[in-house]
């Protein structure tokens, strides 16, 4: 019998340790107090300043205004604080900081574990003037991700609220050797708004924001269930080279959104006005579901591609490189995503926009600098043309805006692959962010989804389901419940002429323009220039195209050439992180889209020489 009780203690004592070390099993802590927005005093400036800019969103609801505690695990204390309410990190901290005679001075706020965004919460840093919000990791820190939105397999529909991230810096560093984070923000299944703006990246392995949900969902079928938002805007994305014992490696990527399940999405998805700097693979990668829509409008790329990412040191993966990758849906039955890009400047050391499935592309005024224009991983399946006129009051706030494109020959901007500057320090002069600013970001360079995005009246209220602000506005000309983020792209008067003014639709026109004034080819025509030796022009690697893409000096026109394209070898790359393999052909270089006459020539000896190689063999 004493044995028997022995052994007994012995297997009940460990179990009841483990469940005293679990922290789910934990006594769960009290939520921390808030206080009314409105009611808040004897508050750090910069906190008093984030409360007048952001008067609306915070008008009517509970604030949080955090202190920074190097020894704390400031995730926790977030992960403590009730749904729907504003979190202000202050400047104020427990240590005495360290002031940087140049630049703005880090305040950090270390976590130990994952940041759970609820809904409705808001995180705004509000630093006084000469300091910097900065969310860190501690050594310890073994999570793969720093903060969290949504679920894998449930939409949560009853969430509704939108949720801010502004004016934070992340830093996803870890120890020496070693950088723990894939991503710093995972956003998956939810049914709210992500808005991210104003924020700064300095890329991990992976991306600053992997929006990844592969669960199934018409977004059409019900105005309450339109699925995930998310609005990518304003925010500067470093990529530098990450050291570890087998060698330096560089980011996959600024931005990775994989909705392939989630059909006829709209008004939903907006990637604006961001810049991407430094070393990486992709500024962007982009995956759609049938009917969906992506807005990518004035964003600034200016990255070098050389160098070989972690995933693809170990095989894992070959990385896609160059400036922004557009992939369809895998049924190629149904009604393809459409990708709306306008006043984007793309500079990059590889294919400016590399296409993938079946999609519809609309391009307007976007200024291409890179080795090829396009990349078209399965030429076998056609990219088709959507009407570019639409987007043309992005072309407008483009041309009325001050931003330079690197030149061919600038080396500021493209690190080598040896570059010492390995990290960019917190206080490098890269960042031209105004965080202090209570006009917002409305001027002529806005990169707002709709103007007056950071006005008193152009923010929606918390529990509006409207991604972009001010869509309920009586000033614009789509509904609350419109499915169309441009309205005319589907249009079926066509594409307009090189020299069509298309100030006059047809009585049957199902064309509106999205503002009153209309605009000519000549206005939204884009711009490209090979660097680095390269002889391509602007149509260079389109093999399987239908429409017109209008650039300055040309006008690609429907093109197949697959007919006469041969193979050299069959390799097989992965779409993205879904691990679907595709088909990836091996065809010459064509300088125009008119060469077709003389690829035919090409060709014909290409499979001489294959052949002759083959027989000797």
């Amino acid at each position: 019998m004493n044995k028997l009780q022995y052994y007994l203690a012995r297997f009940i004592v460990p179990v009841f340790l483990l469940q005293a070390l679990n922290p789910e099993a934990q006594v769960t802590q009290p939520p921390l107090p808030t206080d009314w927005c409105d009611s808040l005093s004897k508050q750090p400036t910069g906190v008093r300043q984030r409360l007048d800019q952001y008067s609306e969103l915070v008008r009517g609801r509970k604030c949080v205004v955090l202190s920074s505690d190097p020894r704390m695990d400031s995730a926790q204390l977030i992960n403590r604080i009730p749904e729907n309410t504003v979190i202000l990190l202050s400047s104020h901290t427990t240590i005495r900081p360290i002031i940087h005679p140049t630049g703005d001075t880090p305040i950090d706020y270390f976590i130990n574990s994952e940041i759970v965004l609820k809904d409705g919460q808001d995180i705004i840093g509000a630093a006084d003037d000469g300091f910097q919000i900065v969310i860190k990791l501690k050594p310890s820190y073994k999570e793969k991700f720093m903060i969290r939105v949504g679920t894998r397999d449930n939409f949560q529909f009853e969430k509704t609220k939108s949720s801010h991230i502004r004016h934070v810096t992340f830093v996803p560093k870890g120890p020496r050797y070693r950088s723990p984070v894939n991503a710093i923000v995972l956003a998956e299944c939810y049914n709210r708004k992500l808005i991210m703006e104003n924020n700064e990246f300095l890329l991990p392995y992976w991306t600053a924001i992997n929006l990844d949900c592969k669960k199934p969902l018409d977004a059409s079928a019900n105005v309450n269930q339109p699925g995930p938002g998310l609005l990518f805007a304003n925010n500067l994305i470093l990529g530098a080279g990450i050291r570890t014992l087998f060698g330096l490696f560089f980011a996959e990527e600024g931005i990775h959104i994989n909705l392939p399940a989630i059909q006829n999405q709209s008004q939903r998805l907006a990637v604006i006005g961001n810049r991407f700097l430094g070393r990486m693979a992709e500024a962007g990668e982009f995956i759609l579901g049938p009917g969906a829509r992506l807005d990518v409008f004035r964003n600034r790329v200016a990255i070098s591609n050389i160098g070989i990412t972690l995933r693809s040191a170990r095989g894992q993966q070959q990385s896609l490189q160059g400036g922004f990758a557009l992939i369809g849906h895998k049924d190629s039955d149904s009604e393809p995503p459409v990708y709306n890009l306008a006043g984007n400047q793309i500079r990059a050391t590889a294919a400016a926009i590399t296409v993938s499935g079946p999609l519809k592309l609309a391009l307007a005024c976007n200024h291409l600098q890179a080795v090829s224009p396009w990349l078209q991983l399965q030429p076998t399946i056609s990219l088709k043309s959507a009407n570019p006129l639409p987007l043309g009051n992005e072309c407008g706030r483009v041309m009325s805006s001050s931003i330079v494109i690197p030149t061919p020959d600038s080396t500021i901007d493209m690190p080598t692959l040896y570059s010492t500057v390995d990290i960019p320090t917190l206080n490098s002069t890269v960042s031209t962010q105004a965080p202090k600013s209570t006009a917002g970001l409305s001027t002529t360079d806005s990169t707002s989804v709709m103007p007056g995005l950071e006005s008193t009246t152009g923010l929606s209220t918390p529990d509006s389901t409207s991604v972009m602000p001010g869509l309920e506005s009586t000033a614009g000309l789509s509904t609350p419940n419109s499915t169309s983020v441009m309205p005319g792209l589907e249009s079926t008067v066509g594409m307009p002429t090189p020299n069509s003014t298309f100030d006059r639709p047809t009585p049957y026109s199902t064309l509106v323009m999205p503002t009153p004034n209309s605009y000519t080819i000549n206005q939204i025509r884009n711009t490209w220039t090979a660097i680095n030796g390269s002889t391509a022009n602007a149509c260079s690697g389109l093999l399987n195209f239908e429409g017109q893409f209008f650039f300055d000096k040309e006008v690609c026109q429907t093109v197949n050439m697959m007919t006469h394209a041969f193979f050299i070898t069959d390799t097989t790359a992965i779409n993205s992180r879904t691990h679907d393999t595709v088909k990836t052909f091996i065809t010459p270089v064509i300088p125009t889209s008119s060469a077709v006459t003389n690829l035919v020539t090409t060709s014909a000896l290409g499979v001489i020489v294959t052949l002759a190689i083959l027989l000797s063999l």
